[in-house]
């Protein structure tokens, strides 16, 4: 933004009174027009915190040391977060920062950090009656960084005569300002009503669903200044929680949305960076060279280029790069934008198309695609619809957002715990008469009767799509094509996207692919995408019909991960 007079004067003022090199961001200059400024006193008491009452407690390098903030985390993390402040409606001089997303690679020493963290707010913040909380993906999760807490206390003869630790309840309790800390269950329920100081929310990208998480994000209302420190690696579910915050952080930082009280810092490598160049290293992990020997990551490298199917685990958890890119069976990012363009779905009104029919019982969606040629475009375009039983949606609505997607009218629920294929009937035949359906494919797997009598009430031909890695192959490798040169049109269909963003492929030594189903179990869904490749490979690819997947051997199957 244009720097303003006012802005000027402020930028003086902080020059003056020596805070102006902590104003790095368009977002630190609006904050300062907001009234924020920077203490050193408040930077400089959280980093003498941590060497004068926090004792390492692991390696033969660092245990029995005291706890010396590395650069990166002194001045790129630490200070700028507990530093900056602003003054409450009450007149109270509080943090700026009420929410950090952290996200560097492992073995940077996120948990020793968020240990730290959580201590400097339980005994040096000067909340009374303060409570922290550590929370991960499950409890045994969220004890790493509790128990490494323990250990520092153990280590420190000055905390450990101020703070009790309970081993039977799993708390730690500072009797004096009658505050403590206690790790945290993955349970929304049990997670209701607290009235947190602080929650170190670690390796975020493992949480599944929405709903803890959200249940701790509302635990701040009564505190002053309050801190939710989220630190994570970078993950692999493009529709996840962490995700979302990663890319808000991201927008944040980069002046696209405006949130003065969200901290965010990560480090990365870029995708289009040389996975084995040293300068890549660094610039991903802040503490190689001090806290990681950098002839252990030379051995991780060369172990990962001797083994390819180690490459995606380093990019990830060695150079923070997310793994929805490269593992992915399709870049979501190019899916986005091909779904930004404006286009008249109304034009699709008597067009030809294709259709896709993936069929399920109880535990996964049932997903129709209608695919439709462009040919005036040398383009296409896709519809999605959606079915899933209400006792699912229900049962699964604390980790996909099925109820919400209901509401919206994104998929129709369907009574019971199993889809009523009349529901699909209904709207298959509806869709028929407003659109010319040239052929419907389908998997052969229980699909043998609906479909046969889609037929008859719409004289639209069924061709069996066996699910093998000779049917799939060239649909994924056209509809690569067509995402990665913009030519298809989507809905934003928010089902959709996040299936797509679900798959994930098996690749044979050719190079030919082909969608893998998540497990049973797991509450991801790829129902939309095999659809849609199913309706693609309906415009005209050679379709072998072949058995189901469940009778062909284990090289041809659509394998479970």
């Amino acid at each position: 933004m244009a720097k303003s007079k006012t802005l000027l004067s402020a930028l003086r003022k902080a020059k003056n009174e020596g805070w102006r090199e902590w104003v790095r961001s368009e977002a630190d200059e609006r904050a300062v027009l907001n009234g924020c400024w920077f203490s050193m006193s408040r930077a400089e008491h959280v980093c003498e915190f941590f060497p004068k009452f926090l004792r390492h407690s692991k390696g033969e390098r660092f245990a029995g040391e005291p706890f010396e903030l590395l650069e990166w985390q002194q001045t790129q993390l630490m200070k700028p977060l507990f530093g900056w402040v602003r003054k409450n409606e009450y007149g109270k001089t509080v943090r700026r920062y009420r929410k950090a997303y952290v996200e560097v690679p492992k073995k940077n020493g996120k948990s020793t950090l968020s240990a730290g963290v959580g201590l400097y707010m339980l005994f040096a913040d000067g909340e009374p009656g303060a409570e922290i909380y550590s929370a991960g993906c499950d409890r045994g999760q969220a004890r790493i960084v509790f128990d490494e807490a323990c250990n520092m206390i153990k280590a420190s003869p000055a905390l450990s005569d101020l703070l009790k630790i309970n081993n039977h309840v799993h708390r730690i309790i500072y009797p004096d300002k009658l505050s403590y800390w206690a790790a945290l269950a993955a349970d929304a329920d049990s997670n209701e009503g607290k009235n947190a100081h602080c929650i170190i929310a670690d390796e975020l990208h493992a949480w599944y669903g929405n709903e803890n998480y959200n249940s701790l994000k509302w635990a701040f209302a009564t505190r002053a200044q309050s801190l939710l420190f989220q630190i994570t690696t970078a993950g692999d579910d493009p529709q996840s929680v962490c995700r979302k915050q990663h890319d808000y952080a991201v927008e944040v930082n980069t002046g696209k949305k405006i949130d003065e009280q969200f901290f965010g810092l990560i480090y990365a490598a870029d995708p289009k960076d040389d996975p084995w160049d040293e300068k890549t290293w660094f610039k991903a992990n802040p503490s190689l060279g001090t806290a990681i020997p950098l002839e252990n990551y030379r051995n991780d490298a060369l172990e990962a280029q001797n083994t390819p199917s180690s490459i995606d685990a380093f990019k990830r958890y060695r150079l923070d790069i997310w793994s929805t890119g490269d593992s992915a069976l399709f870049n979501m990012i190019q899916w986005d934008k091909c779904g930004g363009r404006k286009f008249d779905w109304n034009s699709l009104r008597g067009r030809n198309c294709f259709a896709g029919l993936d069929l399920s019982k109880t535990q996964d969606s049932t997903s129709l695609q209608l695919w439709f040629p462009l040919e005036e475009e040398e383009a296409y375009a896709v519809l999605s619809f959606f079915w899933l039983p209400e006792a699912t949606a229900n049962e699964q609505a604390k980790l996909a957002d099925w109820l919400v997607w209901a509401d919206g009218g994104l998929v129709e629920l369907t009574e019971g715990e199993v889809t009523d294929y009349n529901c699909v009937k209904r709207k298959y035949c509806e869709l028929a008469g407003i659109y010319s359906i040239q052929t419907l494919l389908y998997d052969p797997w229980q699909a043998e009767h609906l479909t046969q009598e889609l037929t008859d009430l719409t004289c639209v031909p069924r061709v069996a799509f066996g699910q093998t890695l000779k049917n799939f192959a060239p649909a994924v490798t056209t509809l690569e094509r067509l995402i990665k040169k913009k030519k298809i049109y989507h809905q934003r269909h928010p089902v959709m996207d996040w299936q797509m963003g679900n798959c994930r492929g098996y690749t044979d030594p050719n190079n030919n692919k082909r969608p893998t189903k998540p497990k049973p179990e797991d509450f991801r869904k790829i129902d939309g995408p095999v659809a849609m490749l199913e309706a693609l490979a309906g415009g005209g690819q050679p379709i072998e019909n072949g058995p189901s997947p469940y009778d062909l051997p284990d090289e041809e199957r659509v394998v479970f991960l």
